[in-house]
This record gives structure tokens, sequence and C-alpha cells, in this order.
């Protein structure tokens, strides 16, 4: 269907609607369960009677926000691709964002193996943050998942030339929804620094 570019089909702002309300109920979401970790930290800590091993972030989630910056930038040029109808930037930025996505996971695992074994080898696992925050980061993780799920399907699409500069809504969900990922991943970051440092 042809028509102007600066013009919104009826069809299409559904589909925006629709994105931005699930984004905003994965918000909610992440957004209460980092308040609820962060107050039960907070809680814990006070209890004088109570000895907490300190809570250590596995040096593999660090790194893996830089995949997650890198995923979000692909895929911002990918959207700026699709709009100037480069076809083969779209491929590079969307085929480079599937790899470093892949990436993610497998190094993310690596963190989340660390925080399981850790937590199992502590004297008191029921009082320490590890089994919270390797439930958080795995929570994170499967929509991860799910992110990895709309990049391949928009990855198939890129390489049988199925976006161009009127039809790239595809691309733009799975930007945002990575942009998302970025965000809630930071927050989560901060708040099991926050909550390591408590301890």
């Amino acid at each position: 269907m042809i028509r102007a570019s600066n013009k919104v089909l009826p069809n299409e702002i559904r589909l925006r609607q629709g994105a931005w309300l699930f984004l905003a109920m994965l918000a909610i979401f992440f957004l209460s369960c980092m308040i609820l970790f962060l107050l039960y930290a907070l809680t814990r800590t006070k209890s004088a009677d109570l000895k907490i091993p300190a809570l250590e972030i596995p040096i593999s989630f660090v790194s893996t926000t830089f995949l997650l910056i890198g995923i979000s930038a692909c895929l911002h040029l990918a959207v700026r691709s699709a709009q100037r109808e480069q076809q083969l930037a779209l491929k590079r930025y969307v085929s480079l964002a599937f790899v470093m996505s892949i990436l993610f996971l497998l190094i993310q695992s690596i963190g989340m193996a660390w925080l399981a074994i850790v937590h199992v080898k502590v004297d008191k696992p029921q009082e320490t943050l590890y089994g919270l925050t390797f439930f958080l980061a795995l929570v994170h993780a499967l929509h991860v998942v799910g992110g990895v799920a709309s990049i391949t399907f928009v990855l198939t699409k890129v390489w049988r030339q199925m976006y161009d500069h009127e039809n790239y809504w595809g691309v733009l969900y799975c930007t945002w929804y990575w942009h998302f990922l970025d965000i809630v991943w930071l927050f989560m970051l901060i708040s099991f620094g926050v909550a390591a440092y408590l301890v």
C-alpha cells in the first residue's frame, strides 16, 4: 500500500498503541520487582542478628551491558537504513544485532551459573541475595529470549527484502523492545550494585 511518509495508517496506530501498552505493562512489572528487591535487601541488612554474606555481581553482567547497548545501537541504525531504503546496511545491522544477542545470552548464562553455584555453596543460602538476584536475572534473560525471537523474525524478513521506507514496523518495534530491555537491565544492574553495597 502506497502512502505519504508522514501519514500513519489506522492499523499502524493500533499496532503502536498495543506495543506501548505491552512495554508499559512490562515496565511496571520490572519496576515493582526491583523496588521489592531493594526493600528486601534493605530490611535484611537492618537485622543485627544476621551475618549476611556480601553480594558479589558477576563481571559478565557488566560486560553483557555493553552488548545490550550495541544491539540497541545496531537496531536503531537498522531503522534508519529501512527509512532510507538502504537494504544492504539494513541486513548488516540486523545480522550484527542477532549475533550480539546470541552472545549476550551465552555470556549472561555464565554469570547466572556462577550466581547459582555461589548460592548453593554458601552455608545459609536463604540468608543471601544470590538466589533472588539469580531469579531476577533469569526473568530478564527470558525476556531477552523473546527479543532474540523478534530479531530472528525481523532478520528473515530483512533477507527476503520485505521492509522498505513505507513498511518497517517490525524493525521499529524490535528496536523499541531492545531499548526497553536496555533500560530495564541498567536499572537492574544499579539495583544489584546498591544491594551489594547495602549488604
